[in-house]
């Protein structure tokens, strides 16, 4: 079952497929790695390292 609703924008729902095509991962690994890196950037003081990537990064 997904846990990604109806609440994400298209754009995302795109991204979320080229993430399981590339990675093989179930939606639960997804959205759990997604966690992790975002609470490993935290712990490292990298939000806006991380931050100022994704949006150099965007489609």
């Amino acid at each position: 079952m997904k846990q990604v609703r109806g609440y994400v924008s298209p754009e995302a729902m795109q991204c979320y497929k080229e993430i399981s095509d590339k990675t093989n991962w179930t939606d639960s690994e997804i959205l759990t790695n997604s966690l992790r890196i975002t609470y490993a950037a935290y712990k490292c003081g990298q939000i806006k390292l991380l931050n100022e990537w994704l949006k150099d990064n965007d489609k």
